[in-house]
C-alpha cells in the first residue's frame, strides 16, 4: 500500500503550494491527510460488513443497490482505469531525465516503458508484486533524500528565486482547483483498496495499516512541499515535478532512477488492479480463479497477457499524445480519489453501519461530488485552453526571424518544427533578384510565405503567437503575421 500510494503527488506538490499559498495549501493538506486515514477505518468497517464483497461497487450494491453500484463505476472504477496513464507519463519522463545526456526522443521513451512493462505485467497475484514493491519504495525515498538534498543546497548558495505568497494571487480559480486536487492525488490511493483488503488475512487489521501509511506520507510531503516552495517561491513552473526543476547533474540522475524505479514497480500494481478489475467485471469466473491463485494454464496465461497488452497499449497511447503531468493528476483526482477518500465511503457507511450520524457523514458526499465536479472542469478547461505550436518572431532593424515552437504540455521545452528568416540564402536570392533590401516589409512577406509552406509541410495548420515584448502590430511584423495568414497558416 505505500508503494502504491507514496509517490507521484509528491512531485507536484511544491508548486501546488504557488498554485494555492500558504494558508490555503496547508488548510487543504491538512484536510486529505486527516480524510486519508479516516476512509481506512470506514473501509475495513464496510468490508467486514459485507464480507463476501471482493470489488467496492458490490459494497455499493450492498448499500444503494443498483445506484450504489453505478455511482462506484462512474467515478472510482473510471479513475482506476485512468491511473496506469499518470504512471506511462511519470516513466516516460524520469527515464528521459535519468539519461538526459542521450536525448531520448518522447516516442522512444515511450516504447522503452511498454517494453519494460509487458513483463513486468505478468504477475498474475498482487501478493506476488509485494516483495518487489520494497525497492520501489526505497527508491522513492532515495530520491526523495536527494530531492531535498538538492533543494537545501540550492537554498543556502542562493537566494530565492521568487517571494512566496500567504494566499496566491496570480494563478486563477482553475489553477487553484487543480493544485488542490493534487494535493487530493498525493493522498489518494484509495481506489485500490478493496484489492489489498481482500487479500489480508486479518481484516480489521487494516485500518493500522492505513493510518501508519498516512502518517508516513505526512511527514514526508510536508518536508518536500515547504522546501520546495520555499526555495523557489510563486516563480515555480508549476506544470514540472519537482524532479525537473532542481536541475540536472549527477545527482539528479540518481534521483530520477529512483523515481522510474519506484513508477515502474506502481505501474505494475496498477496494471494488476487494472486488469483484475476489469475481468471481475467481465469474466467474474476467471476473476474468482484468480483470487485463489489458480493461474495455471495456456488459456488462462493468454486472456492475461491479452488483458495487460490491452492496458499497456491504451495508456501508453494516452500518455504520448496527451502528456500533461500535474492536469492528468488532476483529472484522477476528481474522478476518483475525492469520491474514494471519503464521498463513497460515507455514504454506503450511512446506510450499512450503525452510526450516530455525524453531521460531516451527510455532508461528505455532496460536497465532495461537487469539489470533484468543479476540478474536472477546471483541469478539462486548463488543456483546452492550451495551444501546442507557438510562432516566435524576432526582429531588428537588419533581420527578420521567425519560426514556429512545438510544446506537447506547458511542462515540455518544446522543439522547433519549421523557421524563417532574411539570413536563409533562397530568401536573399529572391530579395536581390527583385533588388529589394533584406531590412524592409517585402522582406518580412517572403520570410512568413517560406514559414508558412514549411508549416504545412509538417502539418501545422495554427499557430499561437504570445506577444510577450509587447511589439506594435505595425511594419515588419504586421506584414509577417499577414504573409502567414494570406498562405494558409491560422495565426491565433
Amino acid at each position: 500500500m505505500l508503494s502504491d500510494m507514496f509517490g507521484l503527488g509528491t512531485l507536484s506538490l511544491p508548486g501546488d503550494f504557488a498554485r494555492l499559498g500558504w494558508l490555503p495549501a496547508l488548510l487543504i493538506f491538512a484536510w486529505f491527510a486527516a480524510m486519508c486515514a479516516y476512509s481506512g477505518s470506514l473501509y475495513q468497517r464496510l468490508s467486514l460488513r459485507v464480507p463476501g464483497a471482493v470489488v467496492f461497487d458490490q459494497i455499493g450494491r450492498a448499500a444503494l443497490g443498483t445506484a450504489g453500484s453505478a455511482m462506484v463505476y462512474g467515478t472510482i472504477y473510471a479513475s482506476i482505469f485512468c491511473v496506469p496513464i499518470i504512471l506511462h507519463i511519470t516513466c516516460m519522463e524520469t527515464l528521459r531525465q535519468t539519461f538526459y545526456m542521450y536525448d531520448i526522443s518522447p516516442a522512444m521513451a515511450c516504447l522503452i516503458v511498454t517494453v519494460l512493462i509487458v513483463p513486468l505485467a505478468q504477475m498474475h497475484n498482487i501478493e506476488d508484486v509485494a516483495w518487489v514493491s520494497i525497492f520501489g519504495t526505497v527508491g522513492m525515498l532515495l530520491a526523495m533524500v536527494v530531492v531535498v538534498g538538492k533543494l537545501v543546497a540550492i537554498y543556502a548558495t542562493s537566494p530565492p528565486a521568487a517571494p512566496t505568497e500567504l494566499i496566491s494571487t496570480g494563478q486563477g480559480l482553475n489553477s487553484a482547483l487543480v493544485g488542490a486536487m493534487d494535493i487530493a492525488f498525493a493522498f489518494g490511493g484509495q481506489i485500490n483498496w478493496m484489492r489489498y483488503i481482500t487479500t489480508m488475512r486479518q481484516r480489521n487489521k487494516f485500518a493500522a495499516a492505513a493510518s501508519l501509511t498516512t502518517g508516513f506520507m505526512t511527514c514526508v510531503y510536508l518536508v518536500i512541499s515547504v522546501t520546495g516552495y520555499s526555495v523557489f517561491g510563486a516563480g515555480i513552473d508549476v506544470h514540472k515535478p519537482i524532479s525537473s526543476v532542481v536541475g540536472q547533474d549527477m545527482w539528479s540522475v540518481i534521483m530520477n532512477a529512483g523515481i522510474f524505479l519506484h513508477c515502474i514497480i506502481a505501474y505494475q500494481v496498477n496494471v494488476n488492479v487494472w486488469c483484475s478489475l476489469l475481468l471481475q467485471l467481465t469474466n467474474p469466473k476467471y476473476a474468482q480463479e484468480l483470487s485463489h491463485h489458480h493461474t495455471e494454464g495456456w488459456s488462462k496465461r493468454s486472456l492475461w497477457l491479452a488483458v495487460t497488452l490491452l492496458c499497456i497499449v491504451v495508456s501508453a497511447a494516452i500518455a504520448y499524445t496527451l502528456p500533461f503531468f500535474s492536469i492528468v493528476m488532476a483529472v484522477i483526482a476528481s474522478l476518483g480519489d475525492v469520491m474514494s477518500m471519503f464521498g463513497l465511503p460515507c455514504l454506503f457507511a450511512l446506510k450499512l453501519l450503525k452510526l450516530r450520524r455525524p453531521v460531516h457523514m451527510h455532508i461528505s458526499p455532496p460536497s465532495s461530488a461537487a469539489a470533484a465536479a468543479a476540478a474536472a472542469a477546471a483541469a478539462a478547461a486548463t488543456m483546452a485552453a492550451w495551444r501546442p505550436y507557438h510562432l516566435k518572431v524576432f526582429l531588428s532593424n537588419r533581420y527578420t526571424y521567425a519560426s514556429i515552437l512545438h510544446k506537447a504540455n506547458p511542462s515540455d521545452g518544446g522543439h522547433y518544427v519549421a523557421a524563417a528568416s532574411t539570413l536563409q540564402r533562397d530568401i536573399r536570392q529572391a530579395l536581390e533578384q527583385q533588388q529589394q533590401s533584406a531590412c524592409d516589409m517585402k522582406a518580412s512577406v517572403l520570410v512568413g510565405k517560406l514559414l508558412a509552406e514549411k508549416a504545412k509541410a509538417a502539418n501545422v495548420e495554427e499557430v499561437h503567437f504570445s506577444n510577450h515584448k509587447q511589439l506594435r502590430y505595425q511594419g515588419k511584423l504586421r506584414a509577417l503575421i499577414e504573409s502567414l495568414r494570406s498562405h494558409g497558416l491560422r495565426v491565433k
